[in-house]
């Protein structure tokens, strides 16, 4: 059995790598990119502290993210999670970083607990990195109804929501901060045919203005290294099981990894 296949049934290992796929799957997916463009022009800088939660079937788990947001598009989210303790069990926690750098066109993933880095090109066009510092367009569109509710921290929101008969994700959106969502409810329709609640992101404060420039960068003494090494060095790090088993995201990330490097 290949590297990439073998199983680590570590439960911090699965959340590690949970976290790491969905900045994978940014990388792979151009995750960041804006989805309604005004004129050119700065964009506001501005950091947000956020709780996420969600349940796993198992357990409570929650994500503290930070993001920051420079004038030139650039942008940064620390992420560290926690699966809430079950079964006599410890809680457990994981750690990832993921930057993205618009003057220089590159990603950059950080995972502090194997005070590992892995860079990735900025794989778009110059038009793309234009958009990326172009502002975004969120108000209500003629005759929408109010939000409820109206503010959230002092910034006016704006309700937007989608949803079938499986679901309804709504998000408050604030136009002063270039559209960030201050809030997320995401509802599932359970087996008696109601919706209820599975997953929420709040927003518990925003602070203005330039943002720290440690939230873009890391620190000097963490070593370059591929998707897997990285996870594969933090795992050794904590204490789980090594070989770790990978998804798809990871594969190829991985594969992205090296093909720019080889050429």
């Amino acid at each position: 059995m290949s590297r990439l296949g073998k199983l680590c049934k570590s439960r911090v290992t699965r959340l590690a790598l949970g976290i790491l796929a969905a900045f994978l799957l940014g990388v792979l997916f151009n995750w960041f990119m804006p989805v309604a463009l005004l004129s050119q022009g700065d964009l506001p800088e501005f950091t947000v502290t956020a709780l996420k939660k969600w349940d796993t079937g198992r357990g409570e788990a929650q994500v503290s993210i930070v993001e920051a947001f420079r004038a030139d598009g650039s942008r940064a989210q620390w992420v560290k999670g926690y699966l809430a303790a079950g079964g006599g069990r410890p809680a457990e926690s994981a750690e990832v970083v993921h930057i993205l750098l618009v003057p220089s066109r590159s990603r950059i993933l950080i995972l502090p607990e194997g005070k590992s880095v892995s860079t990735f090109p900025l794989a778009v066009s110059l038009s793309d990195v234009q958009k990326l510092r172009t502002g975004r367009k969120c108000e209500p569109s003629p005759g929408e109804p109010a939000s409820e509710p109206a503010s959230i921290l002092g910034f006016r929101v704006v309700r937007k929501a989608w949803g079938n008969e499986e679901g309804l994700i709504e998000q408050w959106w604030a136009p002063e901060l270039n559209c960030y969502p201050l809030r997320v409810v995401m509802q599932k329709r359970g087996q008696d045919g109601n919706f209820r609640v599975v997953q929420t992101t709040e927003a518990a404060s925003v602070v203005l203005g330039e943002p720290d420039a440690k939230l873009f960068a890391a620190p000097a003494d963490y070593v370059e290294r591929s998707p897997l090494a990285a996870a594969t060095e933090r795992a050794l790090r904590i204490g789980a099981k090594v070989p770790i088993a990978v998804g798809e995201a990871i594969k190829h990330a991985e594969e992205k990894y090296w093909q720019v490097r080889n050429q």
